[in-house]
């Protein structure tokens, strides 16, 4: 159930999985990795994740994450589509 305040359309269940990310940047040339980054993932859901890392992204990049699950690593694309850099 969703409360008045949450604006995601799906719920996020919480987990807590390391995760190391890649970061790729574009020129006129085309793509390269311009970053990584290690962490654990926050949340998770259908469309999204939340992660906590040991340095900030840069918004609207492309991203290739390794989530490791269990005994498995789960390699997922995605882009940067918010930066909260407050410390929990």
């Amino acid at each position: 159930v969703m409360n008045a305040t949450e604006r995601r359309r799906e719920p996020r269940a919480r987990v807590h999985d390391l995760v190391h990310v890649e970061e790729y940047s574009y020129t006129g040339r085309g793509q390269f990795k311009s970053d990584d980054a290690l962490g654990r993932t926050i949340d998770l859901s259908h469309s999204g994740c939340r992660l906590e890392l040991d340095h900030p992204l840069h918004f609207n990049t492309r991203l290739v994450l390794d989530v490791a699950l269990g005994d498995r690593v789960l390699r997922v694309g995605g882009r940067v589509r918010s930066i909260d850099e407050r410390a929990e």
